[in-house]
């Protein structure tokens, strides 16, 4: 999925640079404006899947800058995020007449405007990131596999929140969710050690034998093998969800590319002194793909 673009509005540069840091470390691309007319230009001749402006700026305040932004056609259906330090009633209730119907007072917390973000743009009704009975499901399904193979079951950590998406180690894959009403992607990234682990089990190689290509070959067919089990339990719990075909990388910089961009559950595992991360990606609803 494209990376969806931001304009952010806002006279006050240290309130973009806010905005830029932290559009771009949740993987948004972001164009800026430093006052409504320089925003309203760039309203009238790009199109955005989302608009975060000030509402007192000189020259063209946020009010005005909306009303012309609404009455064009790139921009009149784009999510407006209203962010200032000047918000009253009489503002609000003009806004909502315009259509805006998200408005936050500065100081603002940044995780609460990028949860209004992902449910607008994103179309999700409830950006969720973890599901217990996907998580038990998925890794019940990869303690099995790995037993199957290694002999060995890996042990669970405690679960955190990222925000990050790049890898937290030198192989990664990706496998798309899907179901009624829940979508989303969830990650695996291991280290060499682990990946070396399972291809020497697998193959009956010794260490020296094995290409990144092979190890990644064998974590591919690995994974398709925790998708089946896993769409068997699913079916088992009257659950209509299945898991798409993994997608691997290997490179200690690249990202992980989820398909909804929600707070992620990171699940941490070890085996036989090697690590494994186990991100869920998960929402609620429909992607809009129109803008895609």
């Amino acid at each position: 999925m494209k990376n969806k673009k931001i304009l952010c509005i806002d006279d006050d540069q240290s309130v973009l640079d806010l905005l830029v840091d932290t559009l771009t470390v949740a993987d948004f691309s972001v164009d800026t404006a430093d006052n409504g007319k320089i925003g309203l230009k760039k309203a009238l001749n790009h199109t955005y899947d989302g608009i975060i402006c000030d509402l007192r700026m000189p020259g063209l305040d946020g009010i005005k800058l909306v009303g012309e932004m609404k009455n064009s056609s790139l921009n009149k259906d784009t999510p407006v995020f209203v962010v200032s330090g000047a918000l009253d009633l009489k503002s609000v209730t003009k806004l909502e007449k315009l259509g805006v119907l998200h408005c936050l007072s500065k100081p603002f917390r940044s995780d609460e405007l990028m949860s209004q973000l992902e449910k607008a743009i994103f179309k999700v009704d409830e950006p969720i990131g973890y599901h217990p009975e996907v998580v038990e499901v998925f890794t019940s399904s990869m303690k099995k596999i790995f037993k199957f193979y290694l002999g060995d079951t890996p042990i669970m950590g405690q679960t955190q929140i990222r925000r990050e998406r790049r890898s937290k180690a030198e192989f990664s894959a990706i496998l798309p969710i899907f179901g009624r009403r829940l979508y989303g992607s969830i990650s695996l990234s291991w280290d060499q050690a682990l990946s070396n682990y399972f291809a020497v089990s697998v193959l009956n190689k010794v260490d020296g034998e094995l290409t990144g290509r092979l190890r990644m070959e064998v974590i591919a067919e690995t994974l398709k093998q925790i998708g089946q089990e896993a769409k068997t339990q699913f079916e088992s719990k009257d659950l209509f969800i299945s898991l798409g075909l993994p997608e691997v990388y290997r490179g200690v910089e690249h990202k992980l590319l989820h398909k909804v961009n929600t707070p992620r559950a990171c699940i941490p595992f070890s085996i036989n002194r090697s690590q494994l991360f186990v991100e869920f990606a998960l929402g609620y609803g429909h992607v809009d793909s129109s803008k895609q």
